[in-house]
């Protein structure tokens, strides 16, 4: 096969194949017969396959990182060597630099008797650590008053002399640990914003709406085509693993439609409402905020009932809020306004349009208003 057909035809070239994509050659490994070995990182040839009878092995390790790609050869080789394999190292040539490889020579980490006993409890001087760490299959010797640790080439995850720490907690004996209950220097106590959703929460719940959830992340077609709106200030996923999931929800009231559509056999009239996070960018930032929408469809439905709610809502806060027209083209004209609470924009609320509600295929009108419940939380607490 030429490698364009294993790339397109073969079930490894398909999974694979995304990681040559920008490159402008394919890398292929030959022996100085030049016999195929492998068609790294896709396949191998039958050339290099091996049998029971094998003895001497090549092993190649591809990737698309050298540290990465270093690391887990020498894991592998001193996995090898465990089982009783002969190793010999190979040049590899490149045209930034010659490596002899596998390069086995281990690191030193400093890491202080104090650190140790601080982290685990513990009152152990610099023999006993040294004696636990050798249980770990660490090498040790104390300099200035500090303990230089021998890392061992495979042990690729020490990263910390943190990571040391618990290979002394091993090597001296987790079950010999005693935990202690920590002294409370503070009390919990709940988050202030979460009470006072839970309190907004009741209050809809006690004025006979559903609370229903949805998905935080949504798409352009739901949260602005559909909308009637323009599509600005989104957050969109990076790579998305489907269309139906490719940015964050800018506002509650599309996915509120969206259940509305899915329960539209059932009996009217619908109440429902939904808290939940909403992000967008401002001033080129992300922004994130908790917000409440509310929506009712019913066939006698208007303005004044969504109004109502709104009013019952904010008089139970000790808030009052008015409302002033704006035009927005999800809400029919002259039925649409912001929410003022002490002079400050804390929403939208209004009847949803026809062309909006056909989009949904709903036939019945449909009211809804949508708070910043972090804005609303300022005022009233702050």
């Amino acid at each position: 096969m030429s490698l364009d057909d294993i790339l397109n035809k073969t079930d490894k070239g398909k999974l694979y194949s995304h990681i040559l994509d920008k490159s402008p050659l394919y890398p292929i490994i030959l022996d100085s017969k030049e016999n195929v070995l492998a068609f790294p990182p896709i396949i191998n040839s039958e050339f290099s396959h091996i049998t029971n009878k094998t003895k001497n092995l090549f092993v190649d390790f591809t990737g698309t990182d050298l540290k990465s790609v270093m690391d887990v050869g020498k894991v592998m080789v001193t996995t090898f060597a465990d089982y009783g394999a002969n190793i010999e190292s190979v040049n590899v040539i490149s045209p930034q630099n010659q490596i002899n490889y596998p390069d086995l020579s281990t690191r030193k980490l400093i890491i202080k008797q104090k650190t140790i006993n601080q982290l685990l409890g513990l009152n152990m001087n610099n023999s006993e650590i040294i004696e636990s760490l050798q249980a770990s299959r660490f090498n040790a010797e104390i300099i200035n008053n500090s303990l230089s640790v021998e890392i061992p080439s495979y042990r690729i995850d020490i990263l910390h002399p943190i990571d040391l720490v618990e290979e002394v907690a091993i090597g001296y004996g987790l079950w010999k640990i005693e935990p202690e209950k920590p002294y409370p220097i503070h009390y919990g106590t709940r988050n202030p914003l979460k009470e006072f959703t839970s309190l907004v929460s009741e209050i809809m719940v006690g004025s006979g709406f559903q609370e229903i959830m949805n998905f935080t992340l949504s798409n352009i077609q739901k949260q602005f085509k559909m909308m009637q709106i323009k599509e600005q200030n989104y957050i969109k996923i990076h790579k998305p693993k489907s269309l139906e999931n490719e940015i964050i929800r800018t506002w509650l009231i599309p996915g509120l439609l969206q259940v509305l559509h899915l329960s539209k056999k059932e009996l009217y009239p619908q109440n429902i409402f939904e808290i939940g996070k909403v992000a967008s960018i401002k001033n080129g930032l992300p922004i994130e905020n908790l917000n409440l929408g509310v929506m009712m469809i019913n066939s006698e439905t208007g303005y004044a009932q969504i109004k109502s709610i709104l009013d019952s809502l904010t008089h139970i806060l000790e808030l009052k809020s008015s409302i002033t027209p704006v035009q927005h083209s999800s809400f029919i004209d002259g039925r649409v306004g912001k929410i003022m609470i002490n002079n400050v924009n804390v929403g939208t609320i209004g009847e949803i349009d026809l062309q909006v509600l056909e989009n949904h295929q709903l036939e019945d009108p449909t009211v809804c208003f949508e708070i910043d419940l972090n804005i609303l939380f300022n005022i009233k607490y702050k």
